[in-house]
Order: C-alpha cells, then structure tokens, then sequence
C-alpha cells in the first residue's frame, strides 16, 4: 500500500433566489445542511444512531458522517470522514438569482454508491434550500476531476446519473532523494492544528508534515484497506531538517455556532504561504496529496487546502 485513492467531483449549480455565503463558513453550511438529508435519504427512520446500529458496517450515512474505528490508534477518538467539500470559490459571496456556481468534493472511498447518495442528497437539497436563507438551488452537472482539476465527461446532467462513475485518482506516496531547493506551500484556506501541544501559527515543517501523514495514513487504513508501507517515523524525524525560509501568514478569524446547542466554534485558522529549505524529495508526494485530503482540524469543511510549489534549486525569497 504506498498509494492514496481519492475521487473527486465538481457540482455545478443555479441559485433560483439571491443567496449569501459568509466568508469562511460556506463548508460548513453545505456540511450541515447535507448530513440532515444525507442520513434522511440513507437510514430507516427508527436507528437509532450510528454507534448503536446493528447495519453499521453496511450503511452509507454511518461510513460517511459517522465512521468508527475499535481498533484504530490510540486517542482517535474521531476518525477521518471520507470526503471534504472544496467550497472555495463560494467563500464570501452574494449570489443572485440565476447565478451559476460550484463546489468540488474529494471523496476517499471507493464505495461504488456513494456518488448517487451524493447526487441524491444535493438534489434535495436544491429544494430544501441552502444557506442563511434557505435559498433553492438546482444540481445542473456533476463532472469528475483529473489530477490537474480539469473537468471531465459529466456522470450527472439534465436530471440523470448516467455516466459511470469516475475511476478515480491513484497518488504514489514514493518520495525521492536529493530534491534540495525551496518548497513554497500555501495555505490558501484558514489551516489549524497543533504544535507541541500549542496552535501552530507559523508552521514548522516537521509538525505539518507529522500531522498530514497521520491524516493520510488513517484515510488509507479506514477506507482503502491498510496504511502506507512506509517508515513514518524516519520520515517524520528528517521532516524536521527542513528550515523556514521566509514566507506570510496571517490568522484569518471565523466562527459557527451549532443550530443544535446554539454554541460557538471556531472556524479560524492562518492563511498565507511559507517557504521550506533542504532535501525536500522525500515529502513531495505527501504533500502533493495533502492537496487533496487538506490538513489539520476541520477539514471535511474545507480548512486546511494547500498548494505546493516545488523548485529544484535555492531561489530568492522574502523574508
């Protein structure tokens, strides 16, 4: 196992009414609103939950929102979901009505319904409304992405599911040696997580890179059917080798509050790009597919994107 699988998706949408999304809380507005449905769609109406379900290991709506894991590391106490919403282009916008937009989802299962579930659930969504509002929307296409996030032939158009399922994406997790240069990464959605036992707000790259391969690691062993076949912790310890070489962060503040127990949760995190010196071969496929799974606290809502910028030689940088 020295792969991650990942299928993602582009939902392309109408609003049929004006409709807003606060910077920052677009994916946890689609997050919310959808598990309602999803687990509508998906459950008999008398379970009792998942961790009490008898059809658990079987149910959609249980895999998805609510995975379980008795013998997974210790102190996971929550495991990775199998999909984030990528809703960045929604951040912040006041939509009109008619206004066409979209959304990307990375899905890490390869459970072959799960698409239609997705499908199924947006579409009621539209009706149900979305957003501060409520606003109805309308699913037009659903396209399949490639690795450079082009789309592909739809399997969702004109109110049919009639493409096959997209193949789906094959990341090798192999690094190389002796790549040394500058490794820019940003950080282009609010990205929060720890470092030795604070919030990280300058990321070190040895704790970036600890937490985003535990993270891939846990998708892999949860739904792909075993860890990566590599020495994470020799990995881990040359991590710490790399240098901050300039870069600007900056934290981006964010909240929710649950419509549940009406309180507040922070959806903050930094922002900004930092530049990594050494011997950066090795990581490089990791952090190629942290493009895709994100890193950090809340990513299923979309926190925690990175792009990388890899360059083969030392650059000029700022500092």
């Amino acid at each position: 196992m020295n792969a991650l699988r990942v299928w993602p998706y582009r939902f392309h949408f109408v609003a049929r009414g004006p409709a807003l999304f606060p910077l920052y809380q677009s994916g946890n507005i689609l997050r919310g609103a959808f598990g309602t449905i999803f687990r509508r769609i998906a459950c008999e109406p008398r379970c009792p939950g998942a961790a009490h379900c008898a059809i658990a290991a079987d149910c959609p709506y249980a895999q998805v929102f609510e995975p379980t894991w008795p013998a997974g590391p210790s102190g996971l106490a929550d495991p990775p979901r199998a999909f984030v919403f990528r809703p960045a282009g929604l951040e912040g916008r006041a939509l009109e009505a008619g206004e066409p937009f979209f959304f990307d989802l990375h899905l890490f299962s390869p459970r072959p319904d799960l698409l239609a579930f997705f499908v199924l659930t947006f579409r009621q969504l539209g009706v149900e409304g979305v957003g501060p509002g409520r606003v109805p929307v309308e699913l037009i296409r659903v396209h399949p992405l490639d690795e450079q996030h082009q789309e592909q032939t739809a399997v969702f158009a004109n109110g049919t599911l009639a493409g096959a399922a997209s193949p789906g994406l094959t990341l090798a997790l192999a690094g190389t040696s002796q790549q040394p240069g500058i490794l820019r990464i940003a950080f282009t959605t609010p990205t929060e997580f720890k470092d030795a036992g604070s919030v990280a707000l300058r990321p070190a790259f040895g704790p970036l890179f600890r937490r985003l391969a535990n993270r891939i690691g846990n998708l892999c062993a949860l739904y792909q059917g075993g860890r990566p076949d590599h020495d994470l912790a020799a990995l881990a310890h040359s991590a710490d080798h790399l240098r901050i070489a300039g870069g600007t962060v900056t934290w981006a503040e964010a909240e929710r509050r649950s419509s549940r127990t009406g309180q507040k949760h922070s959806l903050g995190g930094f922002t900004g790009w930092v530049d990594y010196e050494g011997d950066y071969g090795p990581f490089l496929p990791w952090l190629k597919a942290g493009q895709w799974t994100g890193v950090g606290r809340q990513t299923v809502w979309g926190k925690g994107a990175l792009k990388v910028s890899p360059t083969r030689h030392p650059a000029a940088h700022d500092q």
